[in-house]
This record gives structure tokens, sequence and C-alpha cells, in this order.
């Protein structure tokens, strides 16, 4: 299989910018959910970027669960 370069650019800038919103998501919720005083005072960050995952990993079955 021969990859050109300009696919592999492409799908690094994918990435690149899933990443980034990921983030920009766990930002935005953590600052949501402190300024509600939602979240445990021994919380951090890093718990609120867990979660976005695990809603990314759910969403992603829901869909597969779905499509099949």
């Amino acid at each position: 299989m021969k990859f050109e370069k300009k696919d592999r650019v492409f799908s690094f800038s994918k990435n690149l910018g899933y990443l980034l919103m990921l983030l920009v998501f766990s930002i935005i919720l953590y600052f949501v959910l402190s300024f509600f005083d939602k979240i445990p005072e021994s919380w951090g960050y890093f718990h609120i970027l867990i979660i976005s995952v695990l809603i990314i990993f759910i969403g992603k079955g829901i869909r597969y669960w779905l499509e099949r």
C-alpha cells in the first residue's frame, strides 16, 4: 500500500484538530462545572479530561451499536 504525502498531512491535521477540540471541550467543561460547584474539591482538570474521553468512547460505542 502506497501512502501519498497529501493523505498523511490530511490525516495528521485531522487528528491534531480532533485532539485540540478534545482539550478545548475539556477546558470549557471544567470551567462550567467548577463555576457551578459541581465537582469535588480534590478533582482537577485531569479528571475532567478522563470524563471527556469516556464521553467520546460512549459515543463511538453507541454509533457502532446503531450501525450494526
